[in-house]
């Protein structure tokens, strides 16, 4: 795999998936929000970009 002789430091799944991620780091499986900063954030949605915090019932709608 040529790709792997470029980018050596990717040598496991987890390496790659955060590789992947950068400086937004998924905070649930589904990637609906991400940690930055130590504060949860939507990554989808009319409340992208916004603290999951400050909505609470559109939390409670997304998480079913």
């Amino acid at each position: 795999m040529k790709q792997m002789d470029r980018l050596p430091e990717l040598d496991s799944v987890e390496a790659v998936d955060n590789w992947t991620q950068s400086d937004r780091k998924r905070y649930d499986i589904a990637g609906k929000m991400y940690l930055l900063d130590d504060m949860v954030y939507w990554s989808f949605g009319k409340y992208k970009g916004r603290p999951v915090h400050e909505d609470l019932s559109y939390c409670q709608w997304v998480m079913g």
